[in-house]
């Protein structure tokens, strides 16, 4: 039996025989499931996209990371890093 559902912000891959979902992987993260997927704290998250370390955008009141641009600030720790004085 074939399901409907409804999806927000994810690329999908859809079963060709009923037109399920197979496959979600997730496009855009809030700050708090960033801070999940990094271990990093919400505190810090909001730190980098203060500074532009980390791009954003606002959808509505929502502030949304792509999950390529997290990806990308998480292969290039040093960009992140403080500076030591």
């Amino acid at each position: 039996m074939c399901g409907r559902v409804a999806v927000r912000w994810a690329a999908v891959n859809i079963d060709a025989q009923c037109g399920t979902v197979v496959n979600m992987e997730r496009i855009m993260h809030s700050p708090g499931e960033a801070a999940k997927i990094t271990g990093l704290s919400r505190s810090t998250i909001y730190r980098y996209l203060g500074t532009g370390q980390l791009p954003s955008v606002h959808i509505g009141r929502r502030r949304l990371i792509a999950h390529k641009d997290l990806l990308a600030f998480l292969s290039n720790p040093k960009a992140g890093a403080r500076e030591s004085s």
